[in-house]
């Protein structure tokens, strides 16, 4: 998991933006995969630190969600399949109810001051396009304007992503900063891991 931001913003504000609160948006098959139940439990988390939540899941995850939370929250936490495009990067996307949501689409997104998180396989990577751009969905984000951005660079484990943004945002609330929470939440996972 990286973090595209030196200590990253608190908690559900963005300072000068007048943006507040959080959406968490998550598609996937609650039957095959825990990327709904993520989004439920980081909401969970999240309300209970006191901030405000949009949460949007299964077919209520789609494209309109994503536009109206880029214009007034904070934190967007999307989470569902990822798909990076190493020979077309700015075709990386991350599934939705209503289809991909790709990095050449984030790009146009006003992001300015939003923390974005995303958490699906291989949302981080990037890969260069046509005119020695980089690009992927990461990238995308930047280019936006997010503030921060946190992604995953390789495939993931879905329980174990679960429990890491659940983690991640339990550790948020308690430093008041993303970048310690992360590395908080990673040494945790790492000793968790190793028993």
């Amino acid at each position: 998991v990286a973090l595209c931001a030196p200590q990253g913003p608190r908690l559900a504000e963005s300072q000068g933006s007048g943006r507040s609160g959080a959406c968490v948006i998550g598609f996937g098959d609650p039957d095959k995969d825990n990327i709904e139940a993520e989004a439920r439990s980081v909401a969970e988390v999240l309300g209970s630190g006191g901030v405000e939540v949009s949460l949007h899941v299964g077919s209520a995850a789609r494209r309109e969600a994503v536009l109206e939370a880029v214009g007034r929250a904070a934190v967007l936490h999307l989470c569902g399949h990822g798909m990076y495009r190493s020979q077309h990067p700015e075709f990386s996307a991350l599934r939705l109810a209503d289809g991909w949501l790709s990095a050449r689409e984030l790009v146009t997104l006003p992001m300015a001051g939003v923390t974005a998180i995303l958490s699906g396989c291989e949302t981080g990577p990037r890969g260069v396009s046509a005119g020695d751009e980089a690009l992927g969905l990461s990238r995308g984000l930047v280019r936006a304007g997010a503030a921060a951005v946190v992604c995953s660079l390789w495939r993931v484990d879905d329980l174990a992503t679960c429990t890491l943004m659940t983690g991640l945002y339990r550790h948020w609330h308690q430093t008041g900063r993303l970048g310690p929470a992360l590395r908080a939440v990673q040494l945790e996972r790492a000793i968790l891991d190793r028993d």
